[in-house]
């Protein structure tokens, strides 16, 4: 293995995972130094305004934060590690700028141990500035208390944390690549579907082992017995840092070799499942007879129901899109959202009691059904990229494409608000109230995200080719997440008022209200969206 070659590698990486989000070719943010001196920022805010709030924190809450605070710098490795597997399996992962690269070195002379590093130190580096949050955080705690010294060493740890977050995260990337071109070789609408279906329970389990929030809760639990779980590779670098506080050096020393070796492991692992995965499947292609092109074939959508209620053209764009939401890799992820946005409600529902069960479905059910319709909306134009000429030129006006594009990932997230909660409600034992609570606000949630998401979508859409596609810009989707948390805050603030602060006529008018909101705040942005798609039609973008 050769340091030179290893570097390189990890520049072009960074620096396509940095320019690949676009906008900002010509700037300082460009460049790795920039990403460094914004981690460095991130530190210095975070320890600053988490030390000046304990300053401010009433006595009783402090007498309470000081008998955590060692906890708390123990627990810091492992919240790292779950942070940089999250954000590099969520963020990174589908993406095509990671399949193209892994499969571009193949060409390359170049070892797979070569390239496991340099990709799992650039998914550290680009993310570098939540572990620095972590870290200025935890040097506020550890300042407000003098334990400079277990900081010292938590932070060490969570730094080589957040290494062996980078060699789990490749680990589960050559998982699903190869699952994904495997089933590829098959071809057929079965393989297609249970490519979906494994890169969807790989994404989800991946996100329930570290996931922030079922690790906290885990830690809640542990962290004052945590000794006790020495069997368990994951807590030993908090065993570190809670024995070296205790004084108890040879013990620390222990765990710490094991924590090196544990990840040494992961990193072996790592390039023992790219050097076997490491040449793609060839892609086996089939010839068959089909109703492709041929009038009334090719699709169900066409022929019965579908085409009382829609005309050729724009069933010929839903049939698209709803192939394009199943076969590609990108867009597959997006059907991981609403299961992990349950998976940990169920799995921490046994410490909560009946209030934070209702308020914990109601938020993970808005959530999940506003976060999946927003996204599936708002990406429904740009996904199409440079190919969207063939739109305009086929015969098609921009009612039809607005009417087309509205109704999969309407569909789709009132589908999902009646899975939610119907799901919750039976799984809880909700009331009948409660149940009926959850359905109107989910349902008007699913119409707002879906409104929200196809205006802004259409007016901040990326069509550029690049290697990693966004299908909206970073202004685009900020604003977007931005406005439908607004809206639906908006459209919950009947039913809120009258649950936590009796203000209202009851619940079923309460509930009335809060529907007819969303409909209403519905119907302006589907109308904005309307326009701007038929001024997406007159002025064709470059």
């Amino acid at each position: 293995m050769r340091w030179s070659r290893v570097n390189a590698i990890l520049l072009i990486l960074l620096l396509s995972q940095i320019r690949g989000r676009g906008g900002l070719s010509n700037r300082w943010l460009s460049k790795p130094t920039g990403l460094i001196l914004v981690a460095a920022i991130v530190f210095a805010a975070s320890s600053s305004i988490a030390y000046a709030l304990l300053g401010v924190v009433p006595e009783p809450e402090i007498a309470y934060l000081r008998a955590l605070s060692l906890q708390l710098l123990s627990s810091v490795p492992l919240i790292v590690l779950s942070f940089v597997v999250l954000y590099g399996i969520f963020f990174v992962i589908g993406d095509n700028a990671q399949y193209a690269s892994s499969e571009m070195v193949n060409y390359m002379p170049i070892s797979s141990s070569e390239y496991v590093l340099a990709s799992s130190f650039s998914t550290v580096l680009s993310y570098c500035y939540v572990v620095t949050g972590v870290l200025g955080v935890s040097l506020a705690l550890a300042l407000r208390f003098g334990l400079i010294g277990a900081w010292a060493v938590s932070s060490l740890l969570a730094a080589f944390c957040s290494v062996m977050g980078g060699f789990a995260s490749e680990i589960i990337k050559s998982i699903v690549n190869r699952v994904s071109s495997t089933f590829s070789k098959r071809g057929g609408r079965a393989a297609i579907l249970s490519r979906a279906v494994l890169i969807v329970f790989v994404l989800a389990l991946s996100q329930v082992f570290f996931n922030p929030g079922i690790l906290f809760r885990v830690l809640e639990s542990i962290a004052p017995r945590i000794q006790e779980l020495w069997f368990v590779p994951l807590v030993w670098p908090s065993i570190v840092v809670a024995e070296a506080s205790a004084g108890d050096f040879a013990s620390a020393a222990f765990f710490s070799a094991v924590t090196l070796l544990f990840g040494g492991a992961l990193m072996l692992s790592a390039v023992a499942v790219r050097s076997r995965y490491w040449v793609p499947v060839p892609v086996t292609i089939r010839i068959s007879h089909s109703g492709h092109g041929e009038p009334g074939k090719g699709s169900g959508l066409k022929t019965g129901f579908g085409s009382l209620l829609f005309t050729q053209a724009e069933l010929a764009v839903i049939s698209k899109d709803i192939r394009s939401l199943a076969r590609r890799k990108e867009m597959v992820r997006f059907w991981s959202i609403p299961i992990i946005m349950m998976m940990p409600l169920f799995l921490t529902m046994g410490s909560m009691d009946r209030y934070e069960v209702y308020g914990y479905a109601g938020m993970f059910s808005l959530m999940g059904t506003g976060i999946f319709g927003l996204f599936l909306s708002a990406m429904s134009i740009g996904q199409e990229g440079k190919a969207l000429w063939r739109i305009f030129a086929s015969p098609i006006g921009p009612e039809s494409y607005f009417k087309a594009k509205a109704i999969l990932p309407l569909s789709l997230s009132l589908v999902l608000s009646l899975v939610f909660s119907g799901v919750f409600s039976l799984v809880f034992n909700f009331g009948p109230n409660a149940a009926a609570s959850l359905l109107v606000l989910s349902t008007a949630m699913a119409c707002i995200s879906v409104s929200v998401g196809l205006y802004f979508g259409s007016i901040y859409p990326e069509l550029s080719e690049k290697p990693r596609g966004s299908y909206i810009s970073g202004t685009g989707i900020l604003l977007s997440m931005l406005v439908l948390g607004v809206a639906g805050l908006i459209s919950a603030s009947p039913v809120i008022s009258y649950i936590f602060m009796g203000v209202g006529y009851g619940l079923f008018p309460s509930l009335a209200v809060s529907l007819a909101s969303g409909l209403i705040i519905s119907f302006i942005f589907f109308t904005l969206s309307k326009r701007q798609f038929q001024k997406f039609f007159a002025e064709l973008p470059a």
